[in-house]
């Protein structure tokens, strides 16, 4: 079994995730407490991430069987392959091109070479000065240096996304929460899997110039077989010959050692024997000079053209394979998960004792297989909600896998909610702990709750779990009634215009 991520598993993780949005926390904690008990007993106590790819092959399996279509993962990386390959295609057909109607040659003026080189080859080079050391920057983990690639498809990204923003503008109100909703979706997994996904943008960019090359160096030979081409060299400012040698000698470091001089780059006699000036003509050029020039600049597309980008290649597939090794499965959701996969079901009907108010906890207890939770939450009850409701929701998150670290009172005024927002952002919390904030599920997500939400993630920092705990209005025994389906819709679509990875909704 394969114990490595792949792009295709991300994906499906996050379609799988998507499925349970609407499920009640006592089905899922029933069914993924199953999938963890099928797992050998002897293999149970894995990592997180390798504990939640073993819970997507799981769901996988039931969710796209053998008879059932492929999962999304498996559509969107075929559909990237193939598109990597019409590009590819299409790189090719454009270098092959440019080259025949560069090295078009009429007998009478020839191929300047200042012009080849300064449109395929020193571009290249130029661009690549730049990107090698963002690379090296960006695989030493400073990923805040800035990526040309990634950053022009974001910002073909933004300015589509704009149109498409004033033209929901004139949508009907639900339809426009919904856009907006789905947007809000769409950054947070952006934001989540930021790093991981600028590598094969960065792979397809390089291999399309890989196949560019490939048909810039078929025509070239294709033109140099077939035809008497001629190459020389003119320009309006005086570029001296010494000069030109000195720079197609420094070109040629690559592979001068492995060919011999002639065939490495031209001499400096050779050079400026090819030397065109507008009034001489070329006929008193010597052929030898004239075609000296033609195994320099076949080699320079090898070189700097394939070889180069082949390289580039090469490290935007490791970036992949290290980025998916780096990522960090530290989300609300997924968390969440491997409490309800190491949580015994609890079939007592009995409500749990009232954990007392207490100062944040960093001890978090061990489940009742002996082994630690995945992480412990401190509870923020409403100020306005009973003792008994406190104790039912208490009661609600363990049976779907919560383990409860503390519990204090918040939405007690602007003072006592600053206080404690600060005693967050002062506490240290331990691995795979986090906040679970309760929110009375039938009162509307107004925008003053909303900047609560937000102030308290400012408090708790960018990447703690916070947890999103929806409460029914209570009954007459002070219990909180189930949440309804347009209460959940309505918070979830909230919750998503947010668009915090770190932020998730829970629904006990």
């Amino acid at each position: 079994m394969n114990d490595r991520w792949t792009y295709s598993d991300l994906i499906d993780l996050e379609y799988c995730l998507s499925l349970d949005r609407e499920f009640q926390q006592s089905d899922l904690h029933e069914r993924d407490r199953r999938i963890y008990l099928d797992i050998p007993e002897d293999r149970r106590d894995l990592p997180r991430d390798r504990l939640i790819l073993r819970w997507l092959q799981a769901r996988k399996r039931q969710v796209f069987g053998a008879s059932a279509p492929k999962s999304p993962g498996t559509v969107i990386c075929e559909s990237y392959r193939t598109l990597g390959y019409l590009l590819a295609t299409l790189g090719i057909v454009l270098g092959f091109a440019a080259a025949l109607s560069f090295l078009a040659y009429s007998g009478t003026t020839p191929v300047n070479v200042l012009n080849f080189l300064f449109l395929f080859i020193f571009s290249q080079v130029l661009i690549m000065a730049v990107v090698f050391p963002v690379i090296g920057l960006r695989m030493a983990g400073l990923a805040e240096f800035p990526a040309p690639i990634v950053s022009l498809y974001a910002l073909i990204s933004s300015r589509f996304s704009g149109r498409v923003a004033r033209l929901t503008a004139h949508l009907p109100a639900e339809l426009r929460s919904a856009c907006i909703s789905m947007a809000g979706i769409v950054k947070k997994h952006g934001s989540r899997y930021r790093q991981a996904a600028y590598w094969p943008f960065f792979s397809l960019s390089q291999y399309v110039m890989v196949s560019f090359n490939l048909g810039l160096l078929t025509a070239t030979l294709y033109r140099l077989i077939t035809s008497d081409i001629a190459f020389g060299w003119q320009s309006t400012i005086q570029f001296s010959a010494p000069f030109i040698h000195k720079t197609v000698r420094m070109l040629a470091l690559p592979w001068s050692w492995a060919f011999p001089q002639r065939i490495s780059y031209p001499s400096e006699a050779e050079i400026e024997g090819s030397r065109i000036i507008l009034k001489d003509g070329i006929y008193h050029l010597a052929t030898q000079d004239l075609v000296s020039w033609w195994p320099f600049l076949v080699l320079c597309i090898v070189v700097y053209g394939l070889l180069f980008r082949s390289a580039l290649v090469a490290i935007g597939r490791l970036g992949q394979q290290r980025s998916l090794r780096k990522l960090e499965f530290n989300t609300p959701a997924l968390i969440q998960l491997v409490m309800r996969m190491r949580s015994p079901l609890v079939t007592s009907q009995a409500q749990s004792p009232a954990i007392p108010r207490q100062p944040v906890s960093t001890s978090p207890p061990a489940d009742g297989d002996g082994v630690s939770p995945a992480g412990s939450a401190l509870l923020l009850i409403p100020a306005e909600m009973s003792s008994d409701a406190a104790d039912a929701i208490i009661d609600r998150l363990d049976r779907a896998g919560f383990r409860i670290a503390a519990q204090r009172t918040f939405m007690a005024g602007y003072g006592a909610d600053q206080e404690l927002f600060a005693e967050i952002a002062a506490h240290s919390w331990p691995e795979g702990g986090g906040i679970a904030a309760v929110v009375e599920a039938w009162m509307p997500p107004i925008n003053e709750t909303v900047e609560l939400l937000r102030n308290l993630r400012a408090a708790a920092g960018p990447s703690l779990p916070v947890w999103v705990v929806l409460a029914g209005q209570p009954n007459g025994h002070g219990v909180p009634a189930p949440v309804t389906g347009a209460e959940r819709s309505s918070w979830r679509q909230k919750i998503d215009e947010l668009a915090d990875p770190y932020l998730e909704l829970v629904d006990p």
